[in-house]
């Protein structure tokens, strides 16, 4: 099946060394969903090491999930969200379910979606070192997202795969 959503891959910068793994991703993740998306150092900071102290993480991996949430946070794509938010058209966190012609039911958890000029953007966060090896399969999962997005709505959707 071919999905018409288009989805861009946007490369966020990143300390090579940091942590790596599920629990980092889960608190990286954790810490962007929590985080306001006009969030000051000393909000990254405090959530990122809240989240870490639930997930079991040390304060090595704390540091380094702050540093990823600054750097999305700094990215310039980021200020469109932060645009949408204020005007109360940016969701977090949300479930979102698309019925396929074959019968298949898809269900997920969208990272962040905002409406902007008539149209959605769909942008789903990813922690993995090697993104690459993976990166069809994660802008095909955007995409789904996306579609759900078009059939709810009625609206245009555009899907962003970042890479953090």
């Amino acid at each position: 099946m071919k999905l018409n959503p288009k989805v861009e891959v946007i490369e966020v910068e990143r300390d090579v060394e940091r942590p790596a793994g599920v629990r980092f991703g889960a608190l990286v993740h954790a810490a962007l969903a929590a985080v306001p998306l006009d969030a000051n150092d000393t909000q990254v900071r405090e959530i990122a090491f809240l989240h870490a102290r639930i997930l079991g993480s040390d304060e090595s991996e704390a540091v380094a999930a702050a540093t990823a949430v600054r750097s999305v946070l700094a990215h310039p794509f980021m200020s469109r969200a932060r645009d949408a938010a204020g005007r109360g058209q940016c969701r977090r966190e949300t479930p979102v379910t698309v019925n396929l012609a074959n019968g298949t039911l898809v269900e997920g958890v969208l990272d962040l979606a905002f409406l902007e000029r008539d149209e959605w953007t769909v942008v789903d966060f990813k922690t993995d070192r090697e993104l690459e090896k993976e990166v069809e399969r994660y802008k095909r999962q955007v995409a789904l997202y996306a579609l759900s997005i078009e059939r709810a709505t009625g609206q245009a959707c555009a899907g962003v795969l970042m890479k953090v």
